[in-house]
């Protein structure tokens, strides 16, 4: 499998913020969103297959890019998890999940038609580029509209998007000064 860069940090988004995890960030994308926060083209580096999160740090973050695009991530996931680490991942939902993670985060990047994971913990819909009233038959635990972190002027600018039963969801990391 491939990285971009590994790190501890906060989670600031969804409903497992304010958790301490390890992101491991994915190169490659199957999609070319102007909005992204990451520099997702880059090839990455091979990780070693003797690397491990610290034990102090229960979960570890598979983020992007989009980490489902990687060759070995099922290998990478049983391993860590048969040792004992929980394992998320934050995907764009077109890739179907290659084994088990213990918390899953759909970030649709596309219509509802594109969508080969429509079961998660987290579905976060990103305003104004989507709409999260085409996503309201997804089951979710929990769903979030999440603005474009550099578009975003003020919650009285999205209010009017957040749907019944929705939450708002902000990249909270950002504003505490963390990755």
């Amino acid at each position: 499998m491939r990285t971009y860069e590994i790190f501890e940090s906060w989670q600031g988004e969804g409903s497992m913020v304010g958790t301490r995890a390890t992101f491991v960030r994915t190169p490659g994308c199957n999609k070319d969103c102007a909005f992204c926060d990451t520099n997702w083209k880059v090839r990455g580096n091979r990780l070693p297959d003797v690397w491990r999160p610290r034990r102090e740090v229960e979960w570890v973050w598979l983020t992007g890019g989009e980490p489902l695009w990687q060759e070995g991530v099922k290998d990478f996931v049983d391993t860590l998890r048969a040792e004992r680490w929980k394992v998320a991942v934050e995907t764009n939902g077109t890739l179907p999940l290659p084994t088990h993670f213990d918390h899953v985060c759909v970030s649709p990047k596309g219509g509802w038609n594109e969508l080969a994971i429509t079961k998660a913990d987290d579905l976060k819909v990103i305003v104004p580029s989507f709409r999260p009233s085409e996503y309201c038959g997804f089951d979710a635990k929990h769903k979030f509209v999440q603005p474009e972190w550099n578009r975003f002027r003020g919650i009285e600018e999205i209010s009017t998007q957040v749907p019944r039963g929705w939450r708002l969801s902000m990249q909270n990391h950002k504003f505490w000064g963390v990755r």
